[in-house]
């Protein structure tokens, strides 16, 4: 994987962000085999990343205010832009902590919440259920 990025002008830095695909599949290591005939896209760096406004904190949940034009996980553009990244840098964890329990499509704007654990999505994901 190391050789094909340098040929195209790009380093690991895009496979940190999340820009570097194989085919529909998300590279997540830059030591990654690519066979003959693998197709790899690279999208280009997006323009800075977005802070967002942590709203509340309460144990294993997190609310976090979502702006307008932003999605909520990582897409074809990358991770490093995406609210769940951006709300990481905010908490300053690691963004595989956290684990989305609603989402918004990029051009709306509102409140989404994170879980912290595997245990608290599997507990918000029980209540909503009980809602239905």
């Amino acid at each position: 994987m190391a050789e094909v990025l340098v040929r195209a002008g790009a380093d690991t830095r895009a496979v940190e962000d999340g820009r570097v695909f194989v085919g529909r599949r998300r590279v997540r290591r830059g030591d990654e085999a690519v066979k003959d005939g693998d197709v790899v896209e690279i999208a280009p760096p997006r323009e800075t990343p977005v802070a967002v406004r942590v709203l509340a904190r309460e144990d294993d949940v997190v609310a976090v205010d979502k702006p307008a034009g932003m999605p909520t996980i990582a897409d074809h553009d990358g991770a490093a832009h995406a609210l769940v990244a951006a709300a990481a840098r905010a908490l300053g964890i690691d963004a595989a902590r956290l684990h989305p329990t609603s989402r918004l499509d990029r051009g709306v704007s509102g409140v989404v919440v994170f879980a912290l654990t595997k245990a608290a999505a599997e507990e918000r994901f029980r209540r909503t259920c009980a809602l239905i």
